[in-house]
């Protein structure tokens, strides 16, 4: 889908370099108007978490890893109620993501590039928002259980593979995306190489 939200994800700082899938554009929507429910100057992490537990691609993931989907919900839907009274802004304000939706939104457009897929949907999102640091939103999937290494293997093996990614040469190693923590000389990220046979399979930049 070539649409990245129909002018509003993109005014509000929710554009990415790929495409956004039809489901990421409406969960996008829904992170928007759960900050403007709320009178919330900044849509943050917790808002696109909240959104993405009713992003069908998101859930899939999650489903796959059999992660409890209900209290992620539950964990994350109190959280914004309850503890982001600071980003309460009565009357007229312009609201936009944060720097860490904005970050996470490029970090899943640069992990889709990577496995050579046409556009990014929740699922990259998801990914890329675990990695974070300093984030409750991210703080509750990792307590969830979420794997990161099970998801960049489902990744690649549910979006990799896909019939709308352009083939990769099986004679030359696919492009590496690395994770943080670790001493690799490339730009930071390093979970555990996945391998196919006769190739490696491909990691994800982490941001900074």
């Amino acid at each position: 889908m070539s649409d990245s939200g129909g002018g509003v994800a993109e005014t509000s700082g929710f554009a990415t370099d790929l495409a956004q899938s039809a489901n990421l554009v409406q969960t996008m929507r829904r992170a928007i108007s759960a900050a403007q429910q709320r009178s919330h100057r900044y849509v943050t992490l917790e808002h696109l978490l909240l959104a993405l537990m009713e992003d069908a691609d998101t859930r899939t993931l999650l489903g796959s890893l059999r992660i409890d989907i209900r209290a992620v919900k539950t964990d994350i839907t109190d959280t914004v109620n309850r503890n982001l009274a600071t980003l309460y802004t009565p009357g007229e304000f312009d609201l936009r993501a944060s720097y860490k939706v904005e970050r996470v939104l490029q970090t899943a457009s640069d992990d889709g590039r990577l496995l050579n897929c046409v556009e990014v949907d929740g699922a990259f999102v998801l990914a890329a928002l675990a990695r974070e640091v300093d984030s409750p939103a991210a703080e509750i999937v990792k307590h969830s259980g979420f794997a990161f290494s099970s998801a960049v293997s489902w990744l690649y093996t549910n979006r990799g593979s896909r019939s709308d990614v352009a083939p990769v040469s099986r004679e030359a190693p696919r492009p590496q995306m690395y994770p943080r923590e670790t001493s690799s000389p490339q730009p930071q990220m390093h979970e555990p190489q996945m391998h196919e046979p006769q190739m490696r399979e491909p990691q994800m930049r982490e941001p900074q």
